[in-house]
């Protein structure tokens, strides 16, 4: 005889299961749509597997939740002051290193190469009239802050285009060998990509003081957090020339409803670096196994 399901699961929206992973699902859990839910629903619920941000009032409706799976490493959807006892918050393990990588490199190119205003003039009919001259990569210099897998992996693709790499500590964290201090980085970088995590209380780290010590002309990357930088603060930088170029993928709020964003001098994207399909593939199935194995911890 087959056994019915055991608890109930609310799966966020934004999360696209193939069925073989619903199916998995559905030995352990009742699956219901997250949003879409009644508020019956959710406040029996046990389990949300989600990839959203949740706020107080989303808690205090899952008032029987003691499972929350989030489709990340980092489980900063659900900010560490709302955590309450007997709730457990778990990320997967990091998947997508190399596209986040590659992503991060594509953004560098695009913006070095006046990618979005050399498409936009060519299909307008303007052709090269009015653009700036292209920037050439090979020789210039990549400061990468943080150096985790994702900083690593970034820094063996810069190298490959001629590139020169750099490497800083964190701001706050002392720098370990083979490391410059960040001061000296943002002095000498020409790039400067982000591959750090966020502090508990979400404090942007990258603040107008911060942000002020960028060499003059700088390229500013961001593919890691959007709470790692003071957004206001770099478009005033954006917008009074102080910066040359922002590439994002990452927001604050999400998606973000920022005016600065439309300058000809800023490339952004809709979280999606992590986002190709065999890392999508791997998230969804890393995810399912370990709800499946709270599950099974919770048996009798």
């Amino acid at each position: 005889m087959t056994s019915m399901p055991s608890f109930t699961l609310l799966l966020d929206e934004a999360i696209e299961l193939p069925e073989p992973l619903h199916a998995k699902l559905a030995t352990r859990f009742t699956v219901a749509p997250w949003h879409a839910a009644d508020a019956t629903t959710r406040a029996q619920a046990d389990t949300l597997l989600l990839h959203s941000r949740v706020g107080e009032a989303d808690l205090q409706a899952l008032a029987q939740c003691r499972y929350i799976g989030v489709r990340a490493h980092n489980t900063d959807y659900v900010p560490i002051p709302l955590r309450r006892d007997g709730l457990l918050v778990q990320g997967i393990p990091q998947f997508g290193t190399e596209s986040v990588a590659e992503h991060t490199l594509a953004l560098i190119f695009a913006l070095a190469k006046n990618l979005r205003k050399g498409h936009e003039q060519t299909v307008n009919g303007a052709w090269r009239n009015g653009m700036q001259l292209n920037s050439k990569l090979s020789g210039k210099t990549l400061g990468i802050v943080g150096y985790g897998k994702i900083g690593r992996c970034v820094t063996q693709m810069a190298r490959a285009f001629g590139l020169q790499v750099l490497v800083a500590a964190k701001p706050g964290a002392p720098a370990k060998d083979g490391m410059l201090p960040l001061q000296q980085l943002l002095q000498q970088a020409d790039i400067v990509s982000l591959h750090t995590s966020t502090k508990a209380d979400t404090t942007p780290v990258w603040d107008a003081a911060l942000l002020a010590q960028l060499k003059p002309g700088a390229l500013l990357i961001n593919t890691a957090r959007g709470s790692l930088i003071d957004y206001d603060a770099l478009g005033q930088m954006v917008l009074n020339g102080r910066i040359s170029g922002v590439g994002l993928d990452v927001y604050p709020e999400e998606p973000p409803q920022l005016e600065w964003l439309n300058h000809p001098r800023v490339l952004c994207s809709p979280h999606v670096a992590y986002a190709t399909d065999s890392t999508l593939a791997a998230m969804n199935g890393a995810l399912v196994e370990l709800a499946l194995a709270w599950a099974a911890t919770q048996a009798g």
